[in-house]
């Protein structure tokens, strides 16, 4: 399994750089976790978006989805339907993201586990100021898991448990433990 940073960056990205991404390839299989900004022009530096498998948002907060948006235009404009795995809320960036057939919404929950090509998610529910998911991420051999914001809760260790990897993309603010 090989993970690339794309950005890493909360809230808005320095000059060149990007907010929260990371793409995951493994086996032929290739899944961007989260597609914040400037995101979409550092994917296509590694990656051609045609080879692109499935994109999973932790969740909502632009710097985790604000280039969903251009990669709806860029994948309409080349004929592509992209899976998006993202967890439904009434907000207006999920409605936005339901506009045109260039993005396929596959529905994101607590407990779900999905089948992306050679990948297997499981998916974690995750404490934030929005509905927000962790992915556990293997592929048979390797096991990487995914937090996108969150703060510190005992269910942080369900998801990690056993992993090889835990990418943790930090929300910044603390629980009321301090921790």
């Amino acid at each position: 399994m090989k993970l690339t940073c794309l950005g890493c960056y909360g809230a808005y990205p320095p000059a060149h750089g990007a907010n929260s991404a990371y793409l995951v390839e493994s086996k032929g299989t290739r899944i961007l976790l989260d597609c914040g900004s400037g995101v979409l022009a550092r994917l296509q530096e590694h990656i051609d978006v045609s080879a692109l498998d499935a994109v999973f948002v932790s969740h909502l907060h632009t710097d985790h989805c604000a280039d969903l948006f251009n990669l709806r235009y860029l994948a309409a404009a080349r004929g592509l339907c992209i899976k998006v795995i993202v967890q439904e809320e009434q907000c207006a960036e999920y409605e936005l993201l339901r506009e045109g057939k260039a993005l396929e919404l596959v529905n994101a929950y607590d407990g779900a586990q999905l089948t992306v090509g050679a990948l297997t998610l499981t998916l974690y529910g995750m404490r934030h100021a929005r509905p927000s998911l962790a992915a556990r991420i293997t592929d048979g051999d390797v096991t990487l898991t995914y937090s996108g914001d969150t703060e510190y809760f005992e269910g942080i260790d369900e998801s990690v448990r056993g992993a090889d990897f835990y990418l943790a993309d930090c929300c910044g603010a603390v629980g009321a433990e301090g921790k």
